[in-house]
């Protein structure tokens, strides 16, 4: 897969290192990431020490979090008006159960979606 220089990368080696940073340079041999942990602010990594690459993007890690927002407020709806036809309760159950099920869809979705897109994966 074609990867556009200053793309956010997260690069995990064979021995179970991670770096995460803005793809620099690729050749034959090396891909080279612009980190602020690194030594010097760059990370050389040999092709054959590379185990995954995961490509980050912030509008991935958006469209999760509204999916899955979405999901929960569908889901936290039913389950509150459930709930309320259940008791008979006077006041409406389904707004907090609403508001509860797209909070937790959002944020499993920001994490599920802010792992980022596999791109390569050694054999």
């Amino acid at each position: 897969m074609k990867i556009n220089s200053g793309s956010k990368l997260t690069i995990k080696t064979k021995t179970g290192r991670k770096f995460n940073g803005k793809l620099s340079a690729v050749t034959t041999d090396l891909i080279t990431l612009s980190t602020a942990k690194a030594p010097g602010g760059v990370a050389a990594l040999k092709r054959e020490e590379i185990a995954e690459i995961r490509k980050k993007s912030g509008a991935r890690t958006a469209a999760y979090a509204a999916l899955l927002g979405g999901v929960g407020l569908g889901g936290g709806h039913g389950v509150g008006y459930g709930i309320g036809e259940a008791k008979e309760a006077s006041f409406a159950v389904e707004y907090q159960t609403t508001a509860f099920g797209v909070a937790v869809g959002a944020v499993v979705g920001a994490i599920i979606g802010g792992r980022g897109e596999v791109v390569y994966k050694a054999p």
